[in-house]
């Protein structure tokens, strides 16, 4: 399943497909305006079952962890008769991760906890193209609007079936001209019986995310009035932009057994405006904060990156099973900036710049507070508002 190409929004409507359809008596919440922890309940004996959905199909960042903690917190406070918490993701949790869901996130609640990951979703949606058929773009739904415009419904599941079919013997073919490759050519260029293949493009890749930190961060959101807006712990409120003090989370990883040396990381600045106008939310204080180990200030020219006190510097090596997690914490006190970190890299002759956000997002986008008013965060409500 190409759970990459997914939007949040589609991967979250297909996993809820396939909770409700698997889990009986289960149902999904409608989350745009807020879903108290829960993207999908179900009755169970003693309570319910809580399933948090999340898009993260990656090694976990440090801000992906908090926002995975927040729901936790979130359904803690507000799933009232919560017996059973499930965590969801298109992402088979590695041992380190394992540990910190054992022992770091699962003590936050006297509810069972447990995750369903990448390998699950996979085999259990294997043999569900009706729910397939969700996903834009994908074999099953072209099959099905096809039908739909030359008016016949009455084949529109047997069609579906026909559809999966055909790609399961597709499927079939692809490997067999795979393990027929020629004889004499190199296994570990062609991806022969056993032999992963090389890949094609850079021998490294990285991901990102953005997400603010407690007492220190928060977020300016467009003005509409004194009326209270729902305090958000684990996501960005709807229009809001981080301020400084957010967290940037890049994680680097070599994709071969080759090793990947880091050289440098420097910022470009894609664009700098006047402070955003608008309301300040800041985050409450409600715990700990991941250490933070590169400051970046945002108001000259030409920022720079600087590492903190007692974080060894680059060059940093990396490869498949030795990954290397930034975290960036911008400052910025006169302007509202759009940015890009660059990553320089070398292995063997090779070298290249890794550019994050990675494509398809947007630049990271830190704001001053000095436009916008200020609300204060009611951590007993649950609300940000004009003064507490």
């Amino acid at each position: 399943m190409p759970w990459a190409e997914l939007s949040a929004g589609q991967l979250e409507r297909l996993v809820a497909a396939w909770i409700v359809s698997t889990h009986p008596g289960a149902f999904r919440v409608e989350g745009s305006g807020g879903d108290d922890g829960a993207d999908v309940r179900q009755p169970v004996d003693g309570g319910q079952r809580v399933f948090e959905i999340k898009s993260f199909d990656g090694l976990l960042s440090a801000g992906q962890k908090r926002q995975i903690r927040g729901s936790l917190e979130t359904a803690v406070r507000r799933q009232a008769g919560m017996v059973h918490w499930t965590l969801v993701l298109p992402h088979d949790l590695t041992p380190a991760e394992i540990r910190w869901f054992e022992t770091e996130l699962a003590p936050r609640t006297t509810a069972r906890t447990d995750w369903i990951g990448r390998t699950a979703l996979d085999a259990g949606l294997s043999g569900r193209p009706e729910l397939l058929s969700l996903v834009p773009g994908s074999a099953e739904r072209r099959a099905i609007d096809l039908v739909a415009r030359l008016g016949l419904p009455s084949l529109r599941r047997t069609l579906v079936f026909v559809v999966a079919a055909l790609c399961v013997v597709t499927a079939i073919a692809v490997a067999a001209v795979t393990w027929t490759a020629p004889r004499g050519s190199d296994p570990a260029a062609t991806g022969g019986p056993g032999v992963p293949a090389a890949p094609s493009g850079p021998p490294v890749a990285a991901v990102s995310s953005v997400a603010g930190v407690s007492c220190r961060s928060g977020w300016v959101v467009p003005d509409h009035g004194a009326a209270p807006i729902p305090y958000l712990s684990d996501r960005a409120p709807d229009g809001g932009v981080a301020t400084g003090g957010a967290e940037a989370t890049v994680t680097v990883q070599g994709l071969t057994g080759r090793a990947v040396i880091l050289q440098s990381m420097t910022v470009e600045v894609v664009r700098r405006r006047p402070p955003l106008a608008g309301v300040y939310l800041p985050l409450g204080c409600q715990g700990g904060v991941t250490p933070r180990k590169y400051r970046l200030d945002l108001d000259p020219a030409a920022p720079r990156i600087v590492p903190e006190a007692g974080t060894v510097t680059f060059p940093y090596r990396v490869d498949q099973l030795e990954p290397e997690q930034f975290l960036i914490t911008p400052d910025v006190t006169t302007g509202d900036v759009e940015w890009r970190l660059l990553l320089s890299w070398t292995s063997g002759a090779d070298k290249g710049t890794l550019v994050l956000p990675e494509a398809g997002k947007p630049p990271f986008r830190n704001t001053a507070t000095t436009a916008a008013r200020e609300f204060c965060a009611d951590l007993t409500a649950w609300v940000w508002k004009p003064s507490c």
